[in-house]
């Protein structure tokens, strides 16, 4: 393969490409309930989420090839595959393909499509270093894209279950940002590594009492795909080195690599926006969409094993 190819996939982290749709189907399925047909609005809008997305990723690396040249020298920028400037241009490229595509979605979609390229902007140039700040903004820019996909349906008046569904996903991402931010070095307390688990298992509480469904297949299906990401996350949270069995002066020689165990959390949001959907409503096309969106859980595993997921 070409290196300039090859180092703009490595840019583009492709397996996690697949998680998007999800959160925009979630929104809008959760501000739309049971549907028979999807509106082709829906289309531009999920387009608009990639492209945020994208422009998310590139600017990434746009704003840490300082950094990564010291710790990442692997990285396409650093490494020389890609310069920096073409990575800013097609940062903004996605950014205004984005605001473009989400304003034939309507004025709530626009206006919503503004504070995620604020929440991306903002992420990238000012708060993602800063301990706190940074994992917060990262979550709010997830959270939002769930919502870019409800206003399609709800305009500005957001549904409870909206909040929710944007809640779990942005608090989830927020703390598997915080993880991913020592990636290279960690060494992590009990709270840190158990807290994404911990995420689920209370949003699947806080969903309870605000379900409205009546079929019991939906019903059982939600409670197995949230039971699927709920273990997925002990897992993860049981491979994450912890700081009591490290050394203060070792590097990682008695403890999982970090950055796979990241992919694999990140690749939950798969089962995550599964149950999002299915517990949305009845139905056979929320059943539908729900199960293609949790089949890309082993595709992107799969696609993990050749594209950096981090």
């Amino acid at each position: 393969m070409n290196k300039k190819w090859r180092g703009w996939l490595m840019l583009l982290r492709p397996p996690n490409f697949l998680t998007v749709p999800g959160d925009l189907f979630a929104g809008f399925f959760l501000a739309a309930g049971s549907v028979s047909i999807l509106p082709l609005e829906l289309l531009w809008v999920l387009l608009a989420g990639i492209f945020f997305y994208a422009a998310g990723l590139l600017l990434n690396d746009w704003a840490d090839a300082a950094v990564d040249r010291i710790e990442r020298p692997e990285r396409p920028i650093p490494a020389g595959l890609v310069s920096r400037g073409a990575v800013f241009v097609a940062g903004v490229f996605c950014i205004l393909a984005a605001l473009i595509l989400a304003a034939q979605g309507g004025r709530s979609v626009a206006l919503i499509a503004l504070a995620l390229m604020l929440a991306i902007v903002s992420y990238n140039l000012l708060l993602k270093h800063l301990p706190l700040l940074g994992a917060v903004n990262m979550g709010l820019c997830r959270g939002l894209n769930v919502l870019l996909g409800a206003v399609l349906v709800s305009g500005l008046e957001i549904p409870v279950l909206v909040w929710w569904g944007a809640g779990t996903v942005a608090v989830y991402i927020m703390a598997v940002t915080h993880l991913a931010r020592r990636e290279m070095d960690g060494r992590y307390g009990f709270v840190e590594r158990w807290f994404p688990a911990f995420v689920l298992v209370v949003s699947f509480l806080v969903y309870l009492p605000l379900s409205s469904l009546v079929e019991s297949v939906s019903q059982i299906l939600v409670v197995l795909v949230f039971a699927v990401a709920v273990l997925g996350a002990g897992r993860c949270a049981k491979a994450l080195p912890k700081k009591r069995r490290l050394s203060a002066d070792a590097g990682l020689k008695d403890a999982a690599p970090v950055p796979p165990l990241i992919g694999k959390l990140l690749s939950l949001l798969l089962p995550l926006q599964a149950a999002l959907i299915i517990g949305a409503g009845d139905g056979a096309l929320i059943l539908a969409i729900g199960a293609a969106v949790f089949v890309l859980w082993p595709l992107k595993s799969w696609m993990g094993r050749f594209f950096y997921s981090s």
